[in-house]
This record gives structure tokens, C-alpha cells and sequence, in this order.
């Protein structure tokens, strides 16, 4: 049973709807319209425009083989090193049954521990 009184936790990925002719985002998630706050968005977005990372991650080479073949592709980057820890990105791409394409995009986050090596937990649970 879902528990309604709970605070709700933030969706991390992000999802759009893509109209496969004009290659323009029709549609996004909550998560993915965070990153576009303050902005009006009446009209569709270029894919560029909408998902700063298009090229970075190649979803402008598979949007069209997406849509001719309805094979669903997965793309993934190198992992990418910060501070706080290394981040990885996925993203995939679908062919809805109505033509449409659905994008979803995820990150994963692999935490480094404070001392830069990783310890059992000493707490006791009993």
C-alpha cells in the first residue's frame, strides 16, 4: 500500500516526448523542467535547447534510427569525476506505438567517502 501522507521525494530522471518529424520536445517531466525554471515554454524546444547534453551523450545520431527501426537504444557516458564523488549518465530512447519517441535520462551517483576509502559501518543495529 503507498503511504499518501508522505512527503513526496523528488523524480531524478528526467523524461521527454519528442515528435519525430520536427525533432522538438512536445513534452517533460517535472525533474526535467526543473532544469529549464523561469522559462516560458508555450512552444516546443529543440532537443538541443530542451537536453543541454544531446550531443555529449550522441541522442542526435540515434533520434532518426529510433524512429525509422522502433529499436530502443541505450547510451551511456564515461563516468565523470568531481569532488563529491563520480557521476555517470544513461540515457534511453524509445519508440512509443503512436510514433512518438521517449527520452529518459538518469544519473547515478557513486559517493566518495570522507577519508577517500571505504569502511565497514561500526554501528550497532540490534
Amino acid at each position: 500500500m503507498i503511504d499518501t501522507e508522505e512527503t513526496p521525494k523528488p523524480v531524478r530522471s528526467k523524461a521527454y516526448l519528442i515528435d519525430p518529424e520536427t525533432l522538438k520536445v512536445i513534452w517533460m517531466n517535472g525533474s526535467a523542467q526543473r532544469d529549464h525554471k523561469g522559462m516560458a515554454h508555450k512552444e516546443p524546444l529543440d532537443i538541443e535547447k530542451a537536453v543541454p547534453m544531446t550531443k555529449i551523450l550522441g541522442i542526435s545520431d540515434v533520434l532518426p534510427i529510433v524512429s525509422d527501426t522502433g529499436e530502443p537504444r541505450h547510451l551511456h557516458t564515461a563516468t565523470i569525476s568531481t569532488r563529491k564523488g563520480a557521476m555517470g549518465l544513461t540515457a534511453s530512447l524509445y519508440r512509443l506505438p503512436d510514433g512518438k519517441l521517449l527520452l529518459l535520462i538518469e544519473n547515478a551517483w557513486q559517493m566518495k567517502s570522507r577519508t577517500g576509502e571505504r569502511r565497514p559501518s561500526t554501528r550497532d543495529f540490534s
